[in-house]
């Protein structure tokens, strides 16, 4: 345990700093006077992420970032569910750079990194579990992606390929070239995604590297976004209902209700048991690292759906206004729910990786 890698000063530096930025720059509702377009995505916010090292949190100090903080990560992704961010940081600044660090060569990887890091590039990736579904031939890539989120912002995609012996390969491609049709439109939330079509799309392959957790910080980072969800919801919940009046008296006083606001903090405090455990693993790269991410996103995908709903409920009509941040909390948990995976996949990963470990 003494070697155990845990949040230090640099990881609580960063997320202190990002909840102050937000409240200054991304309150809900200055950001509920923006146009959609803006909301899906804010260039000012995108340079300034890149400047306070948000992009860096997941590149090597060698290659000019922070060192791949796992927990600075997973902060910075509570805090932005906390403040609903929209701008692709997961898909970007965690999730490529992983893929770019373990699977290009060092020339590649010089360049890339940068331009992800600047904030130059803005990265969506497509995983082939999650219904990428692209086939890689001597002419090119060709297939289709639904649903990928942030691909609707994204200047470069980079995307899991089958070949002709039937191994998954990772490859980048430019939005903008031959064959490459980007079909954008937003999610139910207020992000942003596209259904990705590849014509012998022209791309360039990456080579067959290190073993990568790029799937794991994918959907650690979103269980951390519901998570902060969570949060703010209950934290909005409880002071709603101390000055909610109802016959002369704060609606709070109801012992059914505090009974429903315990447990709601239940379902907060063992989410985030499950999230600190799932953290701990990956940054220290243990080998129940894939068991406890799939147990960390099924649990908190289900409990983050069921805690929204009873706020709602709390709140009454006031909750289902599309003035109210409440009913905005709900439906991202709900896409957070379904995006690296929806809970019966990672019950079902859960599931093998326990039958591995026990081996």
């Amino acid at each position: 345990m003494t070697n155990m890698i845990f949040v230090d000063d640099t990881d609580t530096a960063l997320q202190d700093a990002a909840k102050r930025y937000l409240h200054d720059a991304y309150s809900f509702e200055a950001r509920m006077r923006c146009d959609p377009l803006e909301k899906r995505f804010n260039g000012k916010v995108w340079q300034d992420m890149a400047e306070m090292g948000w992009l860096s949190a997941g590149v090597s100090e060698d290659q000019g970032g922070l060192g791949v903080r796992v927990h600075a990560m997973v902060l910075l992704a509570e805090v932005c569910g906390e403040y609903q961010v929209n701008e692709p940081l997961y898909s970007s600044g965690f999730v490529a750079p992983c893929i770019m660090a373990a699977f290009a060569h060092s020339e590649q990887r010089d360049h890339w990194l940068s331009s992800v890091m600047t904030g130059k590039w803005r990265v969506a990736c497509g995983f082939a579990f999650s219904g990428a579904d692209f086939i890689h031939q001597s002419n090119g890539l060709s297939g289709r992606a639904e649903v990928l989120v942030h691909a609707d912002v994204a200047d470069h995609l980079l995307v899991q390929a089958k070949g002709s012996d039937g191994e998954l390969s990772w490859h980048l491609l430019e939005c903008t070239s031959k064959g490459v049709t980007v079909q954008a439109y937003p999610l139910v939330d207020g992000r942003g995604a596209a259904t990705v079509v590849l014509d012998n799309a022209p791309s360039i392959p990456l080579s067959i590297g290190l073993p990568c957790n790029a799937e794991l910080l994918g959907a650690l980072s979103f269980a951390a976004d519901s998570l902060g969800c969570m949060q703010a919801a209950l934290r909005m919940t409880l002071e709603y209902i101390k000055i909610r009046q109802q016959f002369g008296k704060p609606i709070g006083v109801n012992q059914v209700l505090q009974h429903r606001a315990v447990d709601m903090y239940l379902r907060l405090s063992e989410s985030r048991a499950l999230l600190n455990q799932a953290s701990i693993s990956v940054a220290n790269q243990l080998e129940t690292a894939a068991l406890d991410v799939h147990a960390a996103k099924a649990f908190i995908s289900t409990q983050s759906r069921l805690l929204l709903q009873e706020a709602l409920q709390l709140h009454g009509g006031i909750g289902m206004t599309e003035e109210y941040a409440v009913s905005h909390y709900l439906r991202r948990v709900l896409v957070n729910e379904q995006l690296f995976g929806g809970p019966e996949y990672h019950l079902q990963s859960f599931t093998a990786s326990l039958s591995k470990t026990s081996e």
